[in-house]
């Protein structure tokens, strides 16, 4: 009986039985791929919107007309570059507003420079 007791104390005290507390859980999923939604991340989200918005016009335009003359090439060649580079970045950090933003941002970006080529 008392060896009986002997091996419960000590498995009682060993670490690896104990569930974690609140700090661990929170050290460990923390990190790639967590986001938390706070007021930075709203703020983030509202400039995503704003900034990818601001393509649609042009979009718009170019699709109606089917004029690209006055759209420099260069400038969109890299500006798209840029926004796959900055998604990667969002993808690695794990940032949800700038890997919305630059996604939709991408396919706008890229729609134009279709048309530029398609539309010379």
């Amino acid at each position: 009986m008392w060896r009986g007791r002997m091996i419960h104390e000590r498995i009682q005290r060993s670490s690896y039985l104990k569930p974690p507390n609140d700090y661990a859980i929170e050290r460990r999923t923390r990190g790639y791929g967590k986001m938390d939604f706070d007021a930075t991340t709203a703020i983030g989200l509202v400039a995503a919107v704003l900034t990818t918005a601001a393509f649609l016009p042009q979009v718009i335009k170019t699709w109606r007309t089917r004029k690209t003359r006055d759209i420099s090439l260069g400038m969109f060649l890299v500006l798209c570059l840029g926004i796959c580079l900055w998604l990667v970045y969002g993808l690695l950090r794990g940032d949800l507003p700038l890997i919305l933003a630059n996604t939709v941002t991408l396919a706008l970006v890229g729609t134009i420079l279709v048309f530029k080529l398609k539309y010379k």
